[in-house]
């Protein structure tokens, strides 16, 4: 609790300067498109859900309630964070022309494959929890080790980038 959720709240902050990051880029390369990337919503709002998933980690004597609450969170956040990387692969690989003398296309390449490894491993997970109870354990392994494998995506965009470029807008 010391420390573990400290640098969980400090995360989820950091995520959301990452989402709206991309979007300010995207502002910057096409400044003829005014709105607002779904990507972005959707990353803000699942860093939103990690931040209120942290802050009830831990709470003991918790009532049904409670429970329902905590699970309709770790499942918003689920679904919020596949969005924003399915839209954000998705408006990379459309704009990879453009985009490729700024970042790798290959990492372009491997974040839509990852997305796309990312999607069906939930559908297996949440169909396998649907279909039988595996108990607490199972629950918990299942949801670090998915979060770990979650966190590529953003290792993905940090080695993405090519050094010393600075965009540069596009009409």
């Amino acid at each position: 609790n010391m420390i573990f959720k400290p640098l969980m709240f400090i995360t989820s902050i950091i995520m959301i300067f990452y989402w709206i990051n991309y979007e300010l880029l995207f502002k910057k390369i096409f400044p003829s498109k005014k709105k607002i990337n779904y990507f972005t919503v959707y990353g803000i709002l699942s860093a939103i859900f990690l931040f209120l998933h942290i802050l009830f980690l831990g709470i003991e004597n918790q009532t049904d309630l409670i429970r329902q609450f905590r699970r309709i969170i770790i499942v918003s956040f689920i679904i919020f964070e596949i969005l924003a990387e399915f839209y954000l692969a998705k408006k990379l690989y459309n704009c990879r022309n453009i985009l490729q003398q700024y970042m790798y296309k290959k990492i372009i390449l491997a974040k839509i494959i990852f997305v796309s490894i990312i999607v069906f491993a939930t559908f297996i997970i949440l169909f396998l929890l649907v279909i039988k109870d595996m108990g607490s354990n199972f629950n918990n392994i299942a949801e670090w080790n998915y979060f770990t494998f979650l966190l590529v995506f953003y290792l993905l965009s940090a080695i993405a980038w090519k050094k010393d470029k600075s965009p540069v807008t596009h009409r």
